[in-house]
């Protein structure tokens, strides 16, 4: 098998994994902002419905799943893993979102380097051949 470690922090990952897809939902303010035209969703309700900002960011963080799975036209059982993370105590919202969607979960703790972190275990599950769709 080659080396896929070149050096001390780089990873080779010769199958190339790719991202197929993406969703971004967000509420009224964002929407209104430079970059409103660019998102999947904005919902006119900051608090989409919920009774707090809690329940709120856990249904925006679970709509940009639905969507981005829907844009594939996959069902959240077609998912290997579901990697996610967000500032709330004990990643609430992720681990929430993934209850939801009854998808098998990593939880990630990387705080401003989460989808980073994301993208990096993402590649390493795809690249072994521990899953086809993260």
């Amino acid at each position: 098998m080659p080396d896929k470690k070149l050096g001390r922090q780089t990873l080779c990952f010769p199958s190339r994994p790719k991202l197929l897809n993406w969703a971004t939902v967000t509420g009224p303010r964002e929407g209104e902002g430079p970059y409103g035209d660019y998102y999947d969703m904005v919902n006119p309700d900051p608090l989409l419905g919920q009774e707090t900002w809690e329940k709120a960011e856990q249904r925006l963080m679970q709509y940009s799943m639905e969507l981005a799975l829907e844009k594939e036209k996959w069902l959240p059982e077609d998912l290997d893993f579901f990697l996610g993370g967000d500032l709330m105590n004990q990643i609430i919202s992720a681990n929430f979102s993934a209850r939801e969607l009854g998808v098998p979960f990593l939880g990630l703790y990387g705080a401003c380097s989460t989808l980073a972190e994301a993208m990096t275990i993402a590649s390493v599950l795809l690249d072994g051949g521990y899953a086809k769709k993260v």
